[in-house]
């Protein structure tokens, strides 16, 4: 633990100029490679192979921000922390639009993308290739870095977004180059689930002979990360919570224990190193002659997954995840049940720009101190996801939100206002404070 000179101290010399840049962004030179960073835009996602706007990475971005508010608040730094909240609310805003597809070729074609070049996720822009793969569609690959966002708070485990990304993610039956989750032995019992970092992986074994990876190589082939069910674990932890109102039976904890524990358990080797990939059969498997579900010739042990091992059972015993931050939990999930994963007050008050509801009560969404002028032009709308695909205004002014509706007016003059919109009834309330 640090003191609070010492907290100050970090803040100003590492935490505040960190914290700047995640929101700020800024240029970047390194040994030549020169670029501007506009957040949440990214020159390296989780996987360090491509530039464009990331839902894990945006996840870790947002986390990080909220998180150094909750510091700057401490070292009395208000201005910083409203302004690091600010920022982090702005990018959970732009998620859902800019990184989850409704086009896409697999599934019903709505699923968070890997990453996307630019902020529209529906135009077909090809991501670059690595490893010898060659370039695709961004809406081919799939990824299931998409549930960083439940790990770190910034989603609930059942919003309807990420529910929707899972049976893509999970689909066997896709081609085996877009393919990311196989069901591998274990032990003779019963199969155990895992996942590619994303489809087009092509960081790992050659699948002409199964020969190790050698760099630009056309037939190489990512394989199963076993980290990635240690990450499938602690989701699905989070999804029976808020399945249950967040508790969680024995039953349920045994049964994620069999399934996630013992399949990382199956992984390792037999002096119990857990490796980076394990064989999941497809291709050649001449050169080394693998067995399936155990390791290839990735680092083992691989240090990255024993973490997530050893977090994962401590987060069962727990009933919570270990490395969740509550604090942006408890600012972006919400407690009562809603039609819409978030709410947005936009008018003349604020420029247009996108102001955060509260969800205070099951449907129910509220804002308060909206301050507005006494002009007769001053007011307002709802907007569900901070890009006016679905909106409310009031076209009779009676009270009731219509879809893409006219402005609603401000009628009781200048003053603070409390502004609260009802989902079921489509109906909200004006009061002036």
């Amino acid at each position: 633990m640090l003191t609070s000179a010492q907290l100050s101290h970090w803040y100003g010399a590492m935490l505040k100029p960190a914290a700047e840049f995640l929101a700020n962004g800024g240029y970047v030179d390194i040994k030549g490679s020169a670029y501007q960073v506009n957040p949440p835009w990214t020159r390296m996602e989780r996987w360090e192979e491509q530039a464009g706007y990331s839902p894990s990475t945006t996840a870790a971005v947002i986390a990080g921000l909220i998180t150094a508010a909750d510091i700057a608040k401490a070292v009395g730094d208000p201005s910083a922390a409203h302004w690091y909240e600010k920022r982090a609310d702005d990018f959970s805003a732009m998620i859902e639009s800019s990184m989850f597809t409704t086009t896409g070729p697999h599934g019903n074609g709505r699923y968070f993308l890997r990453i996307t070049q630019n902020t529209n996720p529906n135009d077909g822009n090809g991501i670059s290739g690595s490893n010898g793969r060659p370039a695709l569609d961004e809406r081919e690959v799939l990824d299931p870095g998409f549930l960083e966002l439940v790990r770190y708070g910034v989603r609930a485990a059942n919003d309807p977004h990420i529910l929707d990304s899972l049976p893509e993610v999970d689909d066997t039956n896709l081609p085996d180059n877009l393919r990311v989750h196989y069901e591998l032995p274990c032990d003779g019992g019963a199969p155990v689930p895992g996942w590619r970092r994303y489809g087009n992986d092509g960081y790992g074994e050659r699948t002409s002979n199964g020969g190790v990876y050698i760099g630009g190589d056309t037939s190489q082939r990512g394989r199963v990360w076993p980290f990635l069910t240690g990450e499938r674990g602690h989701y699905e932890l989070e999804r029976a919570k808020a399945n249950s109102h967040g508790a969680i039976g024995q039953s349920n904890l045994n049964a994620l224990k069999d399934t996630y524990v013992r399949a990382m358990e199956c992984f390792a080797n037999d002096g119990l190193m857990l490796p980076e990939q394990v064989w999941e059969g497809i291709g050649s498997n001449a050169t080394y002659d693998f067995v399936t579900g155990e390791g290839t010739n990735g680092a083992t042990a691989l240090a990255w997954t024993h973490a997530e091992y050893v977090k994962l059972v401590k987060s069962l015993s727990d009933q919570n995840t270990w490395d969740s931050y509550q604090i942006v939990r408890d600012r972006y999930v919400a407690k009562f049940n809603s039609t819409y994963p978030q709410m947005f007050l936009r008018g003349t008050n604020n420029g247009w720009a996108t102001t955060r509801m509260n969800l205070v009560n099951d449907n129910t969404w509220q804002i308060d101190g909206v301050v507005f002028g006494g002009g007769a032009n001053e007011r307002f709308k709802f907007d569900v996801n901070a890009d006016w695909s679905k909106n409310f205004g009031d076209n009779n002014n009676d009270g009731i939100g219509d879809s893409f509706g006219a402005d609603i007016m401000i009628t009781g003059g200048t003053g603070t206002y409390t502004i609260t919109f009802k989902e079921d009834a489509k109906s909200y309330t004006v009061t002036k404070n």
